[in-house]
């Protein structure tokens, strides 16, 4: 009936008041109506039915955070104390810090595609377009890493890409280009162009969760998805708070 199924039920026995508790868990999608339309008739039903309570929302693990969409009306429904207890929902959405940001890749290939026009404008004359070119941009030198089982992963030079801009089409040049032949620098200076707010754009950036001091990053694969549980709050994602068990 639904596309964020329920996986099971935690079953709560309160050891003074005797008193039963059974909590829904549910597989959540940040950005599904059917997420947000059944955890509302849950929490509903927590405030009408006896021993019921709000959910717990699993969201897929991630390799970089997502807005997960909740209501504002759940903010004064429960006190918010920053600890976990049945009598409030939960949300868990656990990261997986990979080495290989896959994601990243697809969101950058697509960027490669979409403007196609200003990186072979690059290539082929130095910048996005001739305006641009007035005022010699640097697009800096930083790439991104190409995935570990890529095959051919080593760069051209500038000087080799642009002798094959000049030879060939804007699509036949593009479609054999690799993505750590793009400087970071150009990809942000063509998404800086949008109105800031009105779009939501991927962020070109080093993942929070892993070692940036180490020489080889160190990856959090093992760490526990219970560091990653939030309460629904606020709508607004850095302002929810991070839930963590009592001590006891």
């Amino acid at each position: 009936m639904y596309a964020s199924p329920i996986l099971g039920t935690i079953h709560y026995r309160n050891k003074l008041s005797r008193q039963r508790y059974n909590q829904p868990v549910i597989i959540g999608d940040e950005h599904s109506l059917d997420t947000v339309i059944q955890t509302l008739e849950l929490v509903n039903r927590a405030n009408t039915v006896k021993d019921t309570c709000p959910p717990v929302v699993i969201y897929p693990h991630r390799e970089r955070p997502v807005t997960a969409i909740t209501l504002n009306q759940y903010r004064d429904l429960y006190n918010w104390l920053p600890t976990w207890r049945p009598t409030i929902p939960v949300l868990i959405q656990p990261l997986t810090g990979l080495k290989d940001n896959l994601q990243l890749h697809k969101e950058l290939r697509w960027l490669t595609i979409q403007y196609d026009l200003d990186i072979y404008n690059y290539f082929k004359i130095g910048a996005i377009n001739k305006f641009a070119l007035k005022k010699h941009p640097d697009y800096g030198n930083e790439y991104v890493s190409m995935l570990k089982w890529s095959t051919n992963t080593k760069a051209r030079s500038y000087d080799e890409l642009h002798q094959l801009a000049l030879k060939m089409e804007k699509k036949e040049f593009v479609d054999q280009l690799k993505l750590n032949e793009i400087p970071l620098g150009l990809f942000k200076t063509v998404l800086e162009r949008w109105p800031k707010g009105i779009y939501d754009l991927p962020l070109i950036e080093k993942l929070p969760y892993i070692d940036l001091d180490q020489e080889q990053p160190t990856i959090l694969e093992e760490e526990s998805i219970l560091n990653h549980m939030y309460a629904p709050n606020s709508v607004i994602p850095s302002s929810r708070m991070q839930l963590k068990f009592h001590n006891d």
